[in-house]
């Protein structure tokens, strides 16, 4: 696999994100079993809370999440609370420009 991290250089207040979390105790155990299933399911398996009051407060965060997939990225997520975004590829994306103003590295990984 490939995985490119993009960093926008955005502050996100961490305490504020945990603020806005209603922690949900039963997701721990559905994590781990989503994790060790196919790549391909992670999609509509693994979410990261924080993006939802994160996205809501910085919407390029999500359009960078939005052009990794369509990039071709089999899964991205947001890191933590945030700021940087990675995706996981099948094959090296062509990255190149796309994110302007961005820390982007990206390198090959065995998953």
């Amino acid at each position: 696999c490939h995985v490119v991290i993009i960093n926008p250089y955005i502050h996100v207040n961490t305490a504020s994100m945990y603020d806005s979390l209603t922690p949900n105790e039963g997701a721990k155990g559905q994590l781990k079993k989503a994790v060790t299933g196919p790549l391909g399911n992670w999609k509509d398996t693994i979410v990261n809370e924080f993006e939802l009051p994160v996205f809501a407060q910085h919407p390029e965060l999500e359009s960078i999440k939005t052009r990794l997939y369509a990039m071709g990225a089999v899964y991205t997520s947001m890191t933590g609370s945030g700021s940087t975004i990675y995706g996981i590829f099948s094959d090296l994306p062509n990255v190149g420009r796309a994110f302007p103003g961005c820390f982007v590295w990206q390198d090959k990984f065995k998953l």
